[in-house]
């Protein structure tokens, strides 16, 4: 079982805390955004991400953003989150023999 966290990031003055609870949240989040035609719908993507990977502030709409850009900042950390993406990297060197 995969262990939920949970990320903060303050953006534009706003403290966002967006939550990790498995890879299968993020691939429903996907399929909830998808159009009968295949493609996904980047209005809906939107408004999943906002809905099933933020925590924090509750009740997030994609109308309560000044600009695409700043939703799209907020997105973009949201959905990191829940795909895995918030983890420090390690650098992993090979060792000569």
């Amino acid at each position: 079982m995969v262990k939920s966290y949970q990320v903060d990031k303050e953006i534009n003055g706003v403290k966002y805390v967006a939550q990790f609870c498995g890879i299968s949240n993020w691939l429903n989040c996907v399929d909830k955004s998808t159009l009968e035609t295949g493609q996904t719908s980047t209005k809906l993507l939107a408004e999943n991400v906002l809905k099933m990977g933020l925590v924090e502030p509750k009740d997030a709409d994609i109308d309560d953003f000044e600009t695409q850009e700043e939703l799209q900042e907020v997105t973009n950390f949201v959905s990191g989150v829940m795909r895995g993406h918030f983890r420090e990297k390690t650098i992993e060197k090979s060792v000569k023999k």
